[in-house]
């Protein structure tokens, strides 16, 4: 149900959360260029625009939802910027058997790409599309960025976890999320319509009390970010290191 909403969502020409990336990331992530290892996840990566955002700085990105419809958008996108791209086709681990084969999006753009993920050259995009919950890769990336990826409050606890997962030691999450204010106070530019799958920034605390907090504020702030996120808006922004 849930994918069938997003596939219906993302189904338009039009990019519903634009095509520039997030400020908070943007903010962000430019203070960080320079680190050794390029390798970062876009959680839930929705249309592309943060992930074509960082494979411009010269990451080599992986682009994961489980929209196939976010997916192919993220792809023309990275089209549209002259950003190399390739799918992998997964049921939930990164393993190239022969169930989860990878499939070329475009055979000319993708030829010299290496295949493994660990192995992608930076300035490119590697497309996956499955459950984030399901997910299983075999290797842990030093940057996990996500924006507006909430989920019930029942899975949070498995969502918290995934981050931990998949950031190595050392590893930093840049995170944007909606506050519960946004819907309790009657924003209207964005996010759940259930105030429960929000968060506060004493929530992240708690979830990540053992990690470096490096940013958990709270604050209200004006979105442009296309027709789906326009206005002010109430949100939490969360950064923070896994321990070594």
């Amino acid at each position: 149900m849930a994918t069938r909403f997003w596939d219906e969502r993302f189904s338009t020409e039009e990019y519903i959360y634009g095509e520039d990336p997030n400020d908070f990331i943007r903010e962000r992530i430019s203070l960080h260029e320079g680190q050794d290892d390029p390798r970062v996840l876009d959680l839930a990566c929705g249309e592309g625009r943060n992930s074509v955002f960082l494979a411009k700085l010269g990451y080599a990105v992986t682009a994961l939802d489980f929209s196939s419809v976010g997916i192919e958008k993220t792809r023309a996108l990275a089209q549209k910027n002259e950003i190399p791209a390739y799918s992998l086709i997964t049921n939930g681990s990164d393993s190239l058997s022969e169930g989860n084969g990878c499939a070329d999006l475009d055979s000319e753009t993708d030829r010299d790409l290496d295949r493994k993920p660990e192995d992608q050259k930076p300035g490119s995009i590697n497309l996956v599309c499955t459950d984030a919950l399901r997910w299983s890769p075999s290797f842990q990336y030093p940057l996990v960025i996500a924006t507006f990826f909430h989920l019930w409050s029942e899975h949070k606890p498995k969502l918290f976890d995934l981050y931990r997962h998949l950031l190595k030691p050392g590893g930093r999450m840049v995170t944007e999320w909606f506050h519960t204010r946004q819907r309790i106070h009657g924003y209207t530019s964005g996010g759940p319509r259930e105030a429960e799958m929000l968060v506060t920034a004493e929530e992240l605390r708690s979830a990540f009390s053992d990690f470096e907090i490096i940013i958990c504020e709270e604050r209200e702030r004006e979105l442009f970010e296309g027709p789906k996120h326009c206005g002010p808006a109430y949100v939490v922004r969360f950064e923070a290191r896994k321990p070594r």
